[in-house]
C-alpha cells in the first residue's frame, strides 16, 4: 500500500463526505501506525496509545471511532480485558464501499480523464496547431502533477511530525507498572519534554530494580537527577557506579582503621584485673569451705 496514494484517496473522499476533525485525527493515527506495522492486514494498538497520538479525550476518541466504523474506513475489534483491541482499515487507493456502492479512487483513471478533458480543451481552441495545443496541455499537467506532489509532501511530513510523539515511556509503565491514569500519563509526557524520554525510561528501571513500582518514587529518582545536572542516560549510570564505589571504598578503609596501641594495653590490663578477681574470689570461697568442713566434722566428735 502506497502511504501518499492512502492520504490523496481519503481527502479526495473528504471532499464529498466530511468528516470530523476528531475523526480525521484519528484516522491518521491509524494510518502511520499501520505503516509502521508494515501494512498488516489486521494490527493491534491500545487506545491509551491513540488517545495521546491523536491528541483526543476519552469522549472524543470513542465518538471518532464509531465514526470511522460507520464509515467502513475501519474495522475494530475488541479481543477481551487487558488486551489491545485489533484494527483494520479500509483500502482506500482501491476503493471505498458505502451503503453498498463502491467509489472507485483510481489515479490512473483519473490520468485517463484529465488527459480527455485536455484532448477536449486541444480540440477548441482556435488559431492554435494540435501540436501546440498537446504541448501546452502536457506542461499544464506536469506543472500540476509536481504541485500536487509538492503538498502531499507537504501533507505527510505534517502528519509524520505530529503523530511521532514520545509515547513508550508511556507504554513502557503501562507494560511494567501497571494501567496509566489520565493525570499520571500528562506528568510523564512533561518529564519527557523536560529531561527527554530515555531518562524517563531509565528512572522506571530503576525504580523497578529498587522494588518500587509507583510514578512518585520514579519522580523522585527524576528530581535527584535534575538537581545533580543529570541528563542522559549514560550521565545516570555513571552515577550509580560512583557511589557503589564510593560505598565500598568507605566500608574497606572502615576494616583497615589501625587501633592504637594503647587502647590493646588498656584491654589488655582490663582483661588481666577480671582473671585476678577471678582467682581471688574462688581461693576465697575454697577457704570458706574448708573452715565449715572443720567445724562440722569438731561438732560431730563431740
Amino acid at each position: 500500500m502506497n502511504y501518499i496514494k492512502e492520504i490523496n484517496a481519503f481527502y479526495d473522499l473528504m471532499e464529498l463526505e466530511p468528516l470530523s476533525a476528531s475523526g480525521v485525527s484519528l484516522w491518521h493515527t491509524l494510518l502511520h501506525i499501520n505503516n509502521k506495522a508494515r501494512w498488516a492486514m489486521e494490527f493491534t494498538v491500545s487506545s491509551t496509545v491513540l488517545k495521546l497520538k491523536s491528541g483526543l479525550s476519552e469522549s472524543s476518541f470513542q465518538r471518532a471511532r464509531k465514526e470511522l466504523v460507520k464509515r467502513n474506513l475501519i474495522e475494530y475489534r475488541s479481543r477481551g480485558k487487558n488486551l489491545a483491541p485489533a484494527y483494520r482499515m479500509t483500502r482506500l487507493q482501491i476503493g471505498y464501499m458505502e451503503s453498498g456502492n463502491m467509489m472507485v479512487v483510481e489515479y490512473e483513471e483519473e490520468s485517463s480523464q484529465q488527459q480527455g478533458q485536455e484532448d477536449v480543451v486541444g480540440h477548441h481552441v482556435e488559431g492554435q496547431k494540435e501540436g501546440e495545443v498537446k504541448g501546452q496541455a502536457s506542461d499544464k499537467a506536469e506543472g500540476q502533477t509536481d504541485a500536487s506532489v509538492e503538498v502531499l509532501n507537504k501533507q505527510k511530513e505534517t502528519i509524520q511530525k505530529d503523530t511521532q510523539q514520545p509515547t513508550d515511556a508511556v507504554v513502557f509503565y503501562q507494560n511494567n507498572f501497571g494501567v496509566v491514569s489520565p493525570f499520571v500519563s500528562e506528568d510523564i509526557l512533561a518529564w519527557i519534554a523536560d529531561v527527554g524520554e530515555e531518562l524517563v525510561i531509565e528512572a522506571m528501571k530503576r525504580a523497578l530494580e529498587r522494588g518500587k513500582s509507583n510514578w512518585g518514587y520514579v519522580k523522585q529518582i527524576l528530581r535527584s537527577w535534575v538537581q545533580k545536572n543529570i541528563r542522559t542516560v549514560e550521565a545516570a549510570r555513571a552515577e550509580i557506579v560512583a557511589s557503589v564505589r564510593k560505598r565500598d571504598s568507605g566500608r574497606q578503609a572502615f576494616s583497615r582503621e589501625v587501633v592504637p596501641e594503647w587502647f590493646l594495653e588498656r584491654k589488655k590490663r582490663k582483661q588481666e584485673d577480671v582473671e585476678k578477681s577471678v582467682v581471688s574470689q574462688s581461693d576465697e570461697e575454697h577457704e570458706d569451705v574448708a573452715v565449715m568442713l572443720e567445724r562440722y566434722l569438731s561438732g560431730a566428735g563431740t
